[in-house]
């Protein structure tokens, strides 16, 4: 009976895990199931010890479900050796800053994110909310940013999320990447955004897109809610309000992925990174409709699950740092040392691989 149990959890976390593979926009139900992936694997996992310790010959049962998404399981919560730095690698930041915390923070909670990113000695930084609510700080914030950043650009649109880049290469140009209506959803996707800088890097060029993909569309409230909930404050939520919205948001994500695929098989062969907060779990469709065609940096150069968001008792790694194949992650890290923004900074190390 028991034996019977763990092939219906192994069972559960294949369609959890292949799940992530199907669009939300065809079939909208899927971005929730790819969402609990974590709980069938943790159970799976017990169960291994479990069999280990009482009788090991069905430890086959979780061993055979976890080879079976196996590449899921490496996406959740990959192992890896880091490999060594020198002053050759090319390291990435990505940084949701929340805008800078709110528009009512105190001027030193402005300048602290400021200095964080400029003291990072990052090569490419890659943010994203970054719209200023104080003018009064933006001379000390620019003085801060120019001082490490010989080059930077912002893209902002009325009513889009603002992105900012910076740069210690010379940016040759910046394009928007708009992404498209759809029929098929009501939400205004048009408030994210996605934007492309080219880098001259040597005698390379470097395209890197900034990206922010639809949120989950929680208000403060609701968050709240959840966090209550988690803490076992309430005993109740409106589930069918969050699932709703999970469930409307992963169509928009799925739509926005499919935009940025096909821009990116305009510059099939280019040198890319790709980097933003897509609000997307590596189990989800997004981030496995990028990875076709970009390596996630954290799956080969990464270790644990790495959560860059852990407010309101939501525990998850949306922002995420891609690459093309001439490019080799050899380190990449959530730093957990800066908490002031609500996310936290996915941070990687690339290494040029020799030209064939």
């Amino acid at each position: 009976m028991i034996a019977l149990v763990n092939v219906v959890v192994v069972v559960v976390m294949l369609l959890c895990a292949w799940a992530g593979h199907v669009s939300p926009a065809r079939h909208p139900i899927c971005e929730l199931i790819s969402l609990g992936f974590p709980i069938p694997l943790a159970i799976n996992l017990l169960f291994l010890v479990f069999w280990l310790l009482v009788k090991a010959r069905y430890a086959l049962i979780p061993l055979i479900g976890i080879l079976l998404c196996f590449n899921s399981v490496r996406d959740y919560c990959p192992v890896n050796i880091p490999g060594d730095t020198d002053g050759s690698d090319l390291k990435i930041m990505s940084f949701n800053i929340n805008n800078f915390n709110g528009y009512k923070s105190p001027d030193s909670i402005f300048l602290s994110i400021a200095r964080y990113i400029a003291e990072s000695d990052a090569d490419i930084v890659c943010m994203q909310e970054t719209q200023i609510g104080k003018k009064s700080i933006r001379p000390a914030l620019n003085s801060i940013f120019n001082r490490a950043y010989p080059y930077g650009i912002e893209h902002h649109k009325p009513g889009h999320v603002k992105l900012s880049f910076y740069s210690k290469f010379p940016i040759r140009w910046m394009k928007d990447v708009p992404f498209e209506k759809d029929h098929r959803i009501t939400k205004d996707i048009h408030k994210n955004a996605s934007m492309v800088c080219c880098l001259d890097i040597g005698d390379d060029s470097l395209l890197v897109f900034n990206c922010h993909l639809a949120s989950q569309g929680f208000d403060i409230d609701e968050k709240n809610e959840l966090q209550d909930f988690v803490d076992r404050k309430i005993d109740h939520i409106d589930e069918r309000s969050f699932i709703s919205k999970i469930i409307s948001s992963g169509r928009v994500r799925a739509l926005e992925a499919d935009f940025i695929s096909r821009t990116l098989k305009k510059h099939q062969g280019a040198s890319v990174v790709l980097c933003g907060d897509f609000n997307s779990s590596p189990t989800s469709y997004a981030h496995h409709t990028l990875g076709k065609q970009l390596n996630d940096c954290y799956r080969q150069a990464g270790n644990g699950v790495g959560f860059t968001y852990s407010h309101f008792g939501m525990y998850v790694r949306i922002d995420h740092i891609f690459c093309s194949d001439d490019w080799e992650p050899i380190r990449c890290k959530i730093d957990k040392n800066f908490t002031v923004s609500d996310h936290l900074s996915a941070v990687c190390w690339l290494k040029k691989r020799p030209k064939p």
